[in-house]
């Protein structure tokens, strides 16, 4: 799903997200300065290296990576690691299926360990299977963080479940398979940082 079905999504429900971010972004004036990265501060920078000058608008940093740079990066690493890692570090939506795919195995592996209820309570009352629309969020999450730290109620919404059904039955299922996507982006990020640490 991309950020405007997702902000239709919300809108739908009354949750308005443009609202939600103009009332976040300094509109009127200088945009916030950008706080140092994790490596910045390891490296011990003591202030902010800005990525344009400008006053007309807001800068955007590209991503750490690009996908010539992962694929040399990432030789030998595996097909879902590899496709977790372009989706999360490189903006590529090129193996979204597949992850889709290989995140719903994971959900219903994941319910027999856990013993997940099968189905949970609609927003209206039905019955529903969600493992599949699980799979979807821990992905749609990952690209729009954004939206949802904006709005902790796009969770249901987008579940199409009431608050107190994401929050006491969905939740926990949703930070375990997320769980399993993040050990696939640490795989990643493992072989990615051994390659561009090498002496060569």
């Amino acid at each position: 799903m991309n950020a405007a079905g997702l902000v239709q999504l919300a809108a739908a429900r009354g949750i308005d997200l443009a609202h939600i971010a103009g009332v976040a972004s300094n509109l009127d004036g200088v945009a916030k300065k950008r706080a140092r990265t994790e490596i910045e501060r390891k490296l011990g920078i003591p202030d902010v290296r800005e990525t344009a000058s400008g006053r007309e608008t807001r800068t955007y940093r590209r991503p750490s990576f690009g996908v010539a740079e992962l694929g040399q990066a990432a030789q030998g690493l595996g097909v879902i690691p590899w496709n977790a890692a372009l989706y999360s570090f490189a903006g590529s939506s090129d193996g979204y299926w597949l992850l889709w795919g290989a995140l719903a195995s994971e959900a219903n592996r994941i319910a027999r360990r856990e013993m997940w209820a099968p189905r949970v309570m609609g927003e209206h009352g039905e019955q529903r299977f969600y493992r599949e629309n699980l799979a979807a969020l821990v992905l749609d999450h990952d690209a729009h963080q954004h939206l949802f730290a904006a709005a902790p109620a796009l969770y249901a919404v987008y579940m199409g479940v009431a608050p107190p059904t994401w929050e006491q039955e969905l939740r926990g299922p949703f930070r375990s398979l997320q769980g399993t996507y993040e050990r696939w982006l640490a795989t990643a990020r493992s072989a990615i940082g051994r390659w561009l640490q090498r002496e060569d």
